[in-house]
């Protein structure tokens, strides 16, 4: 999930960076996606014991989202891990609602 949200983070920039009139919706949704989903997540790794006095972490992968529409399949997946993690319900409702 947090590799997902991360290249969503990356596609989000690039969007930023076209031709355009108007910026104000995505530099909207960039916030929200650092602010709401990807530090959530990451702090939610960052407490999740992996054994041996360790925790998990982001790893910064690249994820690919296939032929999907980025957002709405970044949102399907959160709905799936909040189903399997509740604290991060949080998440799932914010990209619901962006």
């Amino acid at each position: 999930m947090f590799n997902a949200a991360y290249r969503y983070l990356f596609l989000t920039m690039h969007e930023m960076f076209q031709p355009g009139p108007t910026k104000d919706a995505v530099v909207g949704e960039l916030y929200a996606v650092m602010s709401n989903v990807l530090s959530p997540l990451a702090h939610h790794l960052m407490r999740t014991p992996i054994g041996d006095g360790r925790v998990a972490g982001p790893t910064f992968e690249v994820y690919e989202f296939g032929d999907d529409e980025p957002r709405e399949h970044l949102s399907a997946l959160a709905t799936a891990v909040a189903a399997a993690e509740p604290a991060l319900q949080s998440v799932a409702d914010s990209l619901a609602t962006m």
